[in-house]
């Protein structure tokens, strides 16, 4: 093991920089987040593309999914069909998706035609909610419960998120 370790000396320097890197980036967002989980979720109003207004407060009695994203943000891109396939499944039984984002609608506009995004898009120009959760990073998903208390706060790609969304709105995994 020790020859390997001084034949691969500059691999282990370099991955341990980019570890270390990675986490010294990772551990501010996760702070963030475990200090939010358990609150009251700040309540925001704001208007989707089709023209309807969601005020966070008024969908109580409701699992609310806030996924703060972005048309630039490849992880974004690969929560897109997990998002839809949850809708789908889920929206009978009490789940609401809301796709938030901070660009323009015209921006936003072809995006969600050309990825068939079929749960709401509401656009937060002002960045009233982003700062009222401090999202700091792309994709921030909020899990908010029937009661209004957020349950999950998850910064970064989650390929869990929609076993743990399923066991919130119907008590099971599957």
């Amino acid at each position: 093991m020790l020859q390997y370790l001084k034949d691969n000396l500059s691999t282990v320097i370099i991955f341990s920089l980019l570890l270390g890197w990675l986490l010294y980036q990772r551990i501010p967002m996760y702070q963030a987040s475990s200090k939010m989980e358990g609150r009251e979720a700040p309540d925001f109003t704001l208007s989707a593309l089709d023209g309807r207004t969601y005020r966070l407060s008024e969908l109580r009695g409701k699992v609310v999914v806030v996924n703060f994203w972005a048309t630039w943000c490849l992880p974004c891109k690969v929560e897109i069909p997990i998002l839809k396939s949850l809708h789908s499944e889920l929206e009978n039984d009490g789940l609401v998706i809301l796709g938030l984002t901070q660009e323009s609608a015209d921006q936003v506009m072809s995006f969600v035609q050309e990825h068939e995004m079929n749960y709401p898009v509401v656009i937060d120009d002002r960045s009233e909610a982003a700062d009222a959760y401090g999202i700091r990073g792309y994709p921030t998903v909020v899990v908010v419960d029937r009661d209004g208390k957020i349950n999950s706060f998850t910064t970064g790609l989650n390929f869990f998120m929609k076993w743990q969304i399923r066991r919130l709105v119907t008590g099971s995994w599957i």
